[in-house]
C-alpha cells in the first residue's frame, strides 16, 4: 500500500535509463554483472549442480547468488538499505525469482535477519521484506526462523573476526514443524561466514535447508 501510495505521488525512475514507473526496467537488468557461481562462496572449491563438491558443511545445500555488487545491483541494494527505499526490494526479489532456476518446489523463505538498529533507522527490516516478495512470487511462504543473538556490525572486520562473530549471532524460533524445508536469502554475501552460520542454526533446530540464496556478492578487499 506505502509503494502503491509513493509511486502515483513521486514515481520511480529506472536508475539506468530513467524510463518512468519502474526502479529497474527489463532492458536494463540485463546490464547487471552476473555473479558466476561456479565456486562455494564459503570455501571457494568448485560447485557441482549448485552445491561444493568439497566436504564442505555447505556441501549439501544449494547456493546461489545473482549478482556482483557492482554498478547497477549495487544501486539497487544501497538505495535500498541507505535510501530507505522499499520498493528495491521488489526488484531484489525479482532478480531472483527470474535467475535463481535451480531452486524448486515450495520451500519457506528464510530471512536472514536484519540487526534491530538497522531496522529501527529504516524502518523496516529489508531481507524480511525481500523474502515476503520473493514468497509470493514463488507461491510459497517466508516465516521470521531466526532472530539475533546480538548486533555487532560486520563492516569493517576481517576473515576471522567475521567467523567468530557469526557462530554466536543466531537463535533459530520453532515456529514451524521439523523437517520443514527452506530456503535461507541474505542480501549480501561477503565470505558466507553470516550465511553459513545461519544455515547451521536452522539445521540444529531440524529444519531441512535446500538452498541459500543472495542478491548479490561483495568480496572482503571490496567491502565499503
Amino acid at each position: 500500500m506505502i509503494d502503491t501510495l509513493l509511486s502515483i505521488i513521486a514515481p520511480h525512475h529506472c536508475l539506468s535509463c530513467q524510463k518512468a514507473g519502474v526502479v529497474l526496467c527489463a532492458n536494463c537488468k540485463k546490464y547487471i554483472q552476473k555473479y558466476s557461481n561456479t565456486r562455494c562462496f564459503l570455501c571457494n572449491r568448485l560447485l557441482v549442480s549448485w552445491r561444493c563438491s568439497a566436504p564442505c558443511e555447505l556441501a549439501k545445500i544449494k547456493q546461489y547468488i545473482v549478482a556482483e555488487r557492482e554498478g547497477l545491483a549495487h544501486g539497487v541494494i544501497d538505495g535500498m538499505k541507505f535510501g530507505y527505499a522499499r520498493a528495491n526490494a521488489t526488484v531484489c526479489a525479482e532478480l531472483l525469482h527470474e535467475s535463481a532456476t535451480m531452486l524448486e518446489g515450495d520451500a519457506v523463505i528464510v530471512p536472514v535477519p536484519t540487526s534491530a538498529p538497522h531496522i529501527r533507522q529504516r524502518g523496516f527490516d529489508h531481507t524480511l521484506l525481500i523474502a515476503k516478495r520473493l514468497a509470493k512470487m514463488r507461491k510459497t511462504r517466508a516465516a521470521s526462523l531466526l532472530g539475533r543473538s546480538h548486533n555487532e556490525r560486520q563492516v569493517g572486520a576481517g576473515r576471522k573476526q567475521r567467523f567468530l562473530q557469526a557462530n554466536a549471532a543466531f537463535f533459530a524460533k520453532p515456529t514451524l514443524p521439523k523437517t520443514t524445508s527452506v530456503i535461507l536469502l541474505d542480501d549480501i554475501i561477503t565470505t558466507g561466514s553470516t550465511t553459513a552460520a545461519a544455515a547451521r542454526c536452522l539445521q540444529e533446530a531440524g529444519y531441512v535447508v535446500e538452498g541459500i540464496i543472495a542478491v548479490a556478492h561483495q568480496p572482503l578487499e571490496k567491502r565499503k
